[in-house]
C-alpha cells in the first residue's frame, strides 16, 4: 500500500491538485493512507537491508589456541639451539 500511496501521490494529478489545494501537511493528515503506508514500507525496506548487510559481512576468524602453542613451542626450540657445551646456566645465557 504504501508503493501505491506513493505513485498515485505523485503521479496523480488529481492527487496533486488535492496537495495544492489543502496542503501537503493537512493532505497527508487528512488522507487515509498518509504517509504512514509509505514510512512503514521503507522501514521494512530498511529493515531488510541491513539484515542481508548483516548477513554478508565477513566473519572475523579467531585465534587457535593449538596452534598458538605450537608456533610458541617451535620459537622455543629455535632458539635454544647450540652446542650443549656452550649454554651456560639458563635459557638465554648463551655464547653461539
Amino acid at each position: 500500500m504504501g508503493k501505491l500511496h506513493q505513485n498515485i501521490s505523485k503521479f496523480s494529478l488529481s492527487q496533486q491538485f488535492h496537495k495544492k489545494l489543502v496542503g501537503k501537511k493537512t493532505y497527508d493528515t487528512a488522507h487515509f493512507l498518509g504517509t504512514n503506508a509509505v514510512k512503514q514500507r521503507d522501514a521494512a525496506i530498511a529493515a531488510n537491508n541491513a539484515k542481508e548487510a548483516a548477513a554478508n559481512e565477513p566473519i572475523m576468524p579467531i585465534a587457535d589456541d593449538e596452534e598458538l602453542a605450537r608456533a610458541k613451542r617451535k620459537s622455543l626450540a629455535r632458539r635454544n639451539r647450540g652446542r650443549a657445551s656452550t649454554i651456560l646456566s639458563s635459557d638465554a645465557e648463551t655464547l653461539g
